[in-house]
């Protein structure tokens, strides 16, 4: 039964149907913390579909909060509570592989990146996600979604140590990611801290490679002016 409702949550969340996720709460109120399809939770699914409406109602009806998705949802107080009670939450992984620092940097949750900063989250540590990044790779692939303080949340992961050329399970850099997102900013930013612009993925791509095959031209542009090559 509660599998059948998981499905409905999940389907809910996926297709938007906020009314549809209501009336399965309303009627089964145990499944706002049902786990969902490889364990995540209703809350998390609903930051990951970046369904805002959803992710209220489910803290009205109860969702329980974990340092995961307190990190991801930038609620500072409750990263707090985590962190002095049980210290190694700060760099425990989620059951889909990402730590707190990674998921606060990927949804652009600027102020949970400090405050997990200063509670010595690891900046090196890598992903046990398919993806196999750092936090670094997450706050540049935030872009993509265009949640606003990339930019400033790289300087910071930087600043404190972050690995500009660690590369993912594809053998990205977060130069390559930045490519190919068209950030010229970003792009700089990296560089000024010593990416490699001559990096090749698994497939042999260099960042002004991917910048050409995204048709981001103003990124390819200045690849080229700071000497980059195909």
């Amino acid at each position: 039964m509660m599998q059948a409702t998981a499905e409905q949550v999940l389907e809910a969340i996926k297709s938007n149907n906020i009314a549809a996720l209501r009336a399965v709460l309303q009627s089964h109120p145990g499944a706002v913390n049902e786990p969902l399809s490889g364990g995540i939770s209703p809350l998390m699914m609903a930051r990951y579909y970046q369904r805002k409406e959803m992710l209220d109602l489910l803290l009205a009806s109860g969702a329980q909060l974990d340092i995961f998705s307190a990190s991801a949802l930038g609620l500072i107080e409750r990263i707090h509570t985590y962190a002095h009670h049980k210290p190694a939450s700060v760099n425990a992984y989620s059951v889909d592989g990402w730590t707190p620092l990674a998921l606060a940097a990927f949804f652009g949750q600027r102020q949970a990146v400090w405050t997990l900063l200063t509670h010595d989250a690891d900046v090196h540590a890598v992903s046990r996600s398919p993806q196999q990044n750092t936090a670094l790779h997450a706050a540049v692939a935030g872009l993509m979604n265009r949640h606003g303080n990339e930019l400033p949340i790289s300087y910071l992961l930087i600043a404190r140590g972050a690995p500009v050329n660690a590369r993912d399970s594809g053998g990205d850099t977060p130069l390559h990611i930045a490519a190919g997102s068209g950030s010229q900013a970003l792009i700089l930013g990296l560089l000024g801290a010593g990416a490699d612009i001559s990096a090749r993925d698994s497939a042999g791509r260099t960042p002004l490679g991917i910048a050409l095959s995204r048709d981001q031209q103003g990124a390819a542009d200045l690849l080229r002016q700071m000497g980059a090559q195909e």
